[in-house]
């Protein structure tokens, strides 16, 4: 590589396999000027913590798919930033993104979203790894120290898991299965089914979903699978804040109707 060759634009550039057609607007926005992202203050500090932190993966001895999952990940944050600053959004007033010693908080979070996606094998979730970022930007109810857990969660979810959160925010728009998933029903459902299933069950114990016996209070203590009848599954408080966080409105309706079809009948 040429030595003045920007090291975060030839990261960005390799996401492009993943970004696909939005690859052009984010390396325009990350190698224009400084201030290239709208916003008058904070055009240049945005623009800095991306090339810094990309630059530093650029460097790393990382493989030429993780460095492409990282350098997506890299640019779909910058784009969903751009696209609310263009809506009016104003970014967090607080210390996010003051250094403090060699570095900010939002220098830190971002490491750690690039850090997760680039060791993620479904590469549909890189776009949902840099809205952790790019929420964090604009959301001050979001402390560094709750961005790391709400990260470290969602490393461990699934993206059929990521579309269950979505489908449960609201589960009357796809028609749910309102019978229990009793011992007759379990005997005759597909490993796949099975699949599926447990990984809402996954769900529950992480706490992000809470289950309703109609007639009944919401109860928060151990429930059986015979207990659960999807059309009365709900995000938990939890669930809500990784569903805004990830912002998993924006999953295509495909896909959710897909996974949906697991809890139809």
């Amino acid at each position: 590589m040429d030595k003045k060759e920007d090291k975060s634009l030839v990261l960005v550039t390799a996401g492009s396999e993943i970004l696909g057609s939005a690859a052009g607007a984010a390396i325009g926005l990350l190698g224009g000027p400084i201030t290239s992202i709208a916003g008058a203050a904070s055009g240049p500090v945005l623009v800095r913590i991306f090339k810094k932190i990309c630059e530093e993966f650029y460097d790393r001895q990382i493989g030429k798919r993780q460095k492409i999952r990282a350098g997506a990940t890299a640019g779909f944050a910058i784009l969903q930033i751009q696209e609310r600053l263009d809506a009016g959004d104003e970014i967090r007033n607080d210390d996010f993104f003051d250094e403090k010693g060699s570095r900010s908080s939002a220098e830190e979070v971002f490491e750690g979203v690039l850090i997760k996606s680039h060791n993620e094998h479904e590469e549909k979730k890189t776009e949902y790894y840099a809205n952790i970022f790019s929420t964090a930007a604009f959301d001050a109810r979001f402390t560094p120290e709750s961005l790391n857990h709400f990260l470290s969660i969602s490393e461990r979810l699934t993206y059929r898991q990521l579309c269950q959160l979505q489908i449960f925010y609201d589960s009357r728009l796809f028609q749910l299965f309102e019978g229990e998933y009793n011992a007759n029903y379990m005997q005759n459902v597909s490993f796949e089914k099975m699949a599926v299933l447990h990984e809402m069950y996954e769900l529950y114990q992480l706490r992000l979903l809470k289950f309703q016996i109609p007639g009944y209070e919401y109860i928060d203590d151990y429930m059986s699978f015979d207990q659960i009848r999807p059309a009365w599954i709900f995000l938990s408080d939890l669930g809500e804040k990784i569903r805004h966080l990830m912002q998993l409105q924006t999953i295509p309706t495909d896909d959710l109707e897909i996974v949906a079809t697991y809890f139809k009948d």
